[in-house]
């Protein structure tokens, strides 16, 4: 059904109706109609009560002439303008003053029931007419409709049609370079993997597993973060074998606690990849690992804390963190040999946060340049995929 705009009458006491100046739309009226409506509206106060109504209704189904006439009557089938039909009316001569006004009274009440009805049917029969309940809730349209354009609209990315395409890619453009990639998205905990899904030397990388293993075993009873391992503090160890990637804290702690000590912890856990006799790991095993270290899920909030601030001052920031925008937080822990380089990280903006694991190894000499460009590239990707969004 075509919506319209409908003019609307008052009915004055002199019985005739006066046309408000209203903006019509499409519809068009040709001067044989307009003239049967203007007779229908000066007959109103002597006219048969039923017979102003039949015609009233006739005028009314004509979707052409929503302009002046439209009322709840609808006939069976659309009757064209008929004049002479019109203009021939009976007219009622012996009324006596008081049936007069009877008439006039419910022709008015006619003529306003059918405005009123068109108003709430033409927007759509099973649809409320907006400006009403627009009316009855305060609500303004125009209002909302500004508010709401000044929301940009989110962006969802799909990770599999992004970074998998992107880092299959990228291992075609360096045919020397291994690839694995790994992530997280902490707010759904969805897994995601690319590029080899093999075991890797994990270098620095597995420092973490020693980090937390060792607070495992202090919140077992088993050990203090005051005790002194060669002279040093536990909890130093730990801050120098994460702050600055040292290699004797790592021994130091790794010798405490033992390779079968480290290799049961890391089962415990889920890492079901990790060799600590030959330091190798797969990608997704550092990602549950920091998946379950940011949800409290690995050690208490305390070490929680503490050892996220130490990841946070991590040294070898040019591959993950220097590709991650101002205002964005990075705990990393990267690791490196001189055939590869490794980094692995929590990334947070305030709103969404995810892990993001990247591993690189080149069959010779590592070349920083091309790798470079493969975190970069990667990690960006990965800002597009868990950042932008609600």
């Amino acid at each position: 059904m075509t919506r319209n705009t409908i003019s609307s009458f008052d009915i004055l006491p002199s019985g005739l109706p006066k046309k408000q100046t209203v903006q019509p739309q499409a519809a068009k009226i040709s001067p044989t109609t307009r003239m049967a409506n203007m007779t229908i509206a000066s007959q109103l106060p002597t006219l048969n009560v039923s017979r102003v109504a039949n015609q009233i209704g006739r005028r009314g189904d004509n979707r052409q002439q929503y302009h002046y006439y439209r009322t709840a009557i609808t006939p069976p089938a659309v009757r064209p303008p008929d004049n002479n039909r019109l203009q021939s009316a009976p007219v009622a001569t012996n009324r006596t003053s008081s049936g007069f006004k009877i008439n006039l009274m419910a022709a008015a009440i006619l003529v306003t029931a059918g405005f009123l009805g068109t108003k709430l049917m033409t927007a759509s029969p099973n649809q409320p007419n907006d400006s009403i309940i627009n009316k009855i809730q305060g609500a303004s349209p125009v209002a909302e409709v500004e508010a709401a354009a000044d929301i940009p609209p989110v962006q969802t990315v799909d990770a599999d049609a992004t970074l998998g395409p992107l880092v299959n890619s990228l291992s075609e453009a360096n045919p020397g370079m291994n690839i694995g990639v790994a992530a997280v998205d902490l707010k759904s905990g969805k897994h995601y993997q690319y590029g080899l899904d093999t075991g890797f030397v994990a270098a620095s990388t597995a420092k973490l597993i020693t980090a937390a293993a060792y607070y495992h075993e202090v919140e077992q009873g088993k050990r203090s973060l005051d005790t002194k391992l060669n002279g040093i503090r536990g909890q130093e160890l730990i801050k120098s074998m994460i702050t600055v990637s040292d290699n004797d804290a790592w021994s130091s702690l790794n010798t405490a606690l033992t390779k079968k000590q480290l290799q049961a912890y890391a089962i415990s856990v889920g890492l079901t990849d990790f060799n600590a006799t030959t330091n190798t790991i797969n990608p997704k095993d550092i990602a549950i690992l920091l998946q379950k270290l940011y949800g409290n899920k690995l050690i208490n909030e305390t070490h929680t804390k503490q050892l996220l601030g130490y990841m946070k001052e991590a040294n070898y920031t040019n591959y993950i963190p220097t590709a991650v925008p101002e205002g964005v937080t990075v705990y990393h822990k990267a690791g490196w040999l001189n055939d590869r380089v490794h980094d692995s990280a929590i990334i947070d903006d305030g709103t969404n946060s995810y892990v993001l694991v990247i591993f690189t190894k080149m069959q010779s000499g590592y070349d920083s340049t091309a790798g470079l460009d493969v975190f970069h590239k990667i990690t960006k990707a990965s800002l597009d995929v868990f950042l932008t969004r609600n």
